[in-house]
């Protein structure tokens, strides 16, 4: 009831009230009781919960532990599939803060087991495919593995063919196998689906009880939305929309929610989009500072922490094209080589850094004449042409300026300096 109580109204105290509760009932349950197995569980989800609040590790081991516990016993009872379920999710939860892609691979061995164990015709079974294809597609995401993506395909395909016509979450799976197939292809989506996007998520915010804990992350989806129907319509309305949103959603979350540097680097993309309209400086100067406040907030090691620097360098690098400061080159530059050094040997996201770094490279030298600033450009575009994975388009793009780069070198090499 207390766990209840605090998802409804976000009272303070609520959760940390239930989770001593459910550990006093573990330690009063003889452990051949039925029932000390789903109180293990229940006192692992509350403290998942207070874990995906607060972000404080101790919390994610301790769920982790908890739930292995309550997952260890009882595999022939009807509720093991569950426990094995929620075990997935805390895993998830933790890899989300410390990228150990071991955590990762506990997802997807955990969620496998679940779907073995669950019957074709289970209700519950699109759900749990679903939730598998989502893991595959944070590993793809992390390691550029086109086999994983092929598996979260699979999954979300195989969870749209046994959803009822009309089922409520039949949209939801369908977003999951939209967004899987943008992922190597690039398709935007149908405008439709968009609209549909905005007045499910803006009647959600309308019925959110004023102060509830999930009010900033429904703010937030608001603003996510329009900023996706701006992409078709360009209107700019609907991108100021998004900032207004998502500053709001920020402003109501809490110190050292989960959600925050997401946010944050979220709402900096919004502010690029924008500039991108106007060239209003104010514009990358918000890039620059939302992105940056993401990159403090964020702990070592995180997987998203390479894309988030990637985000900057491209600002600072957007910056120097109107300020002409070296400075901004240099911090782009430096932002880039931090994502390509954290970012897995082989991953697709590399090719595009590469790329951009190379620019930034030959730009430097433009303004300084230095060699070995220009033997960095073509060192960089030849990494680029050659790297294993990414957009053909792109390597083509790097290799054509790495034959033009190597061409001209000669004639720089004799140029005075």
């Amino acid at each position: 009831m207390l766990l209840e109580r605090f998802e409804k109204t976000a009272r303070e105290g609520d959760i940390d009230r239930a989770i001593l509760a459910y550990k006093r009932a573990v330690q009063v349950t003889p452990a051949e009781d039925p029932r000390h197995a789903t109180y293990i569980t229940d006192c692992g989800q509350a403290l998942l919960r207070r874990f995906q609040l607060s972000g404080n590790l101790d919390d994610a081991h301790d769920a982790v532990s908890m739930l292995g516990q309550g997952s260890s016993a009882g595999e022939d009872e009807d509720d093991f599939p569950r426990r094995l379920a929620i075990l997935g999710s805390a895993f998830e939860s933790r890899f989300g803060r410390t990228g150990d892609l071991a955590d990762l691979e506990n997802v997807i061995s955990n969620i496998q087991r679940v779907v073995e164990l669950t019957p074709y015709s289970h209700p519950n079974m699109p759900a749990r495919l679903n939730n598998l294809g989502n893991a595959f597609e944070s590993r793809f995401h992390r390691t550029g593995d086109l086999a994983d993506l092929e598996n979260a395909i699979s999954n979300f395909q195989r969870a749209v063919e046994l959803t009822p016509h009309g089922h409520p979450n039949m949209r939801v799976w369908l977003n999951s196998l939209g967004c899987t197939f943008r992922s190597p292809f690039g398709h935007t989506g149908d405008p439709a689906d968009i609209e549909n996007t905005i007045s499910n998520k803006q009647r959600a915010f309308e019925l959110t009880p004023h102060g509830h804990i999930n009010m900033p992350s429904q703010i937030n989806n608001l603003g996510t939305a329009f900023a996706s129907r701006f992409g078709h319509t360009g209107d700019l309305a609907d991108l100021e929309n998004a900032i207004s949103n998502k500053q709001r959603a920020i402003k109501l979350t809490p110190h050292g929610h989960l959600d925050m540097p997401g946010w944050l680097n979220s709402l900096g993309g919004t502010f690029e989009s924008h500039f991108g309209c106007t060239s209003d400086l104010a514009d990358l100067e918000d890039v620059i500072s939302n992105v940056q406040r993401a990159i403090k907030l964020t702990p070592h090691g995180h997987p998203n922490m390479p894309s988030w620097l990637g985000n900057l360098g491209h600002a600072f690098e957007s910056r120097f094209g109107r300020t002409g400061d070296l400075a901004d080159l240099e911090n782009a530059i430096s932002n880039v080589q931090r994502a390509i050094e954290l970012t897995p040997h082989g991953h697709p996201d590399v090719l595009a850094w590469l790329s951009n770094l190379g620019y930034s490279w030959y730009k430097y030298f433009q303004h300084t004449w230095n060699l070995g600033h220009f033997d960095k450009a073509i060192s960089t575009y030849r990494l680029s042409a050659n790297h294993i994975a990414g957009a053909p388009s792109v390597r083509f793009r790097a290799a054509q300026t790495w034959a033009h780069l190597a061409q001209v070198s000669v004639s720089v090499d004799t140029r005075s300096v």
